[in-house]
């Protein structure tokens, strides 16, 4: 669905729900504040998943949406039209690592107070919550052929490839998307030793 004018986006969507038999939901000023958001950013484009829920506890199949950008984005913000808490991982495939997984700061910027990977949520009391990021690990772009078929096109041929783990667990209440210049993280894995997680100051402290 492409976004052009935000009250006729509300009248698509209730007659698609009144098509579908569904409930007319008593809370969608906060899905049309946040879909006003991103077209305000001049992001116009939205997808509408049909799920059917049952009692059984399923997978939902995957839907790959593949766009061209400069940078590497995962939108944040239309989780907050369910609230609550829950748990995001993101298993990031790119061409460098982005966060440092001992000090879980970014390292694709200067700004050592940023959240990693921009994943920032924020406590009703008002203080942070950050992600915490795995170890990163180079990958062959044929092992990505299970996940994603065209991961050999997608990559350039000249590209190293690197594999890392970002998870977020706290409140849905997000202030801003995923949004990096994947051209500025490092090109190269990041692993932590024993020695760097537990260093013999510290050890000596202990004892």
């Amino acid at each position: 669905v492409k976004i052009n004018e935000i009250q006729a986006f509300r009248q698509w969507v209730e007659a698609r729900l009144a098509n579908k038999g569904a409930l007319q939901s008593e809370d969608f000023a906060r899905v049309q504040e946040i879909a006003s958001d991103y077209v305000s950013r001049n992001i116009r484009y939205f997808v509408f998943d049909v799920v059917e829920v049952t009692p059984e506890t399923r997978f939902v199949e995957p839907i790959v949406y593949r766009f061209k950008s400069k940078e590497l984005f995962y939108p944040l913000k239309t989780t907050n039209t369910f609230g609550g808490e829950g748990q995001i991982d993101l298993v990031v495939v790119a061409p460098g690592t982005l966060c440092d997984p001992l000090f879980q700061e970014p390292l694709y910027t200067e700004d050592r107070f940023s959240p990693c990977c921009g994943i920032c949520g924020i406590w009703p009391d008002g203080t942070w919550c950050s992600p915490f990021a795995s170890t990163s690990e180079q990958v062959a772009k044929g092992e990505l052929k299970s996940v994603y078929s065209g991961a050999e096109e997608f990559f350039k041929a000249h590209e190293a490839v690197f594999m890392q783990l970002v998870r977020y667990k706290g409140p849905f209440k997000f202030n801003d998307d995923v949004r990096i210049d994947i051209s500025r993280a490092p090109r190269r894995a990041y692993q932590v030793s024993t020695d760097e997680w537990f260093p013999d100051d510290i050890l000596r402290d202990s004892d």
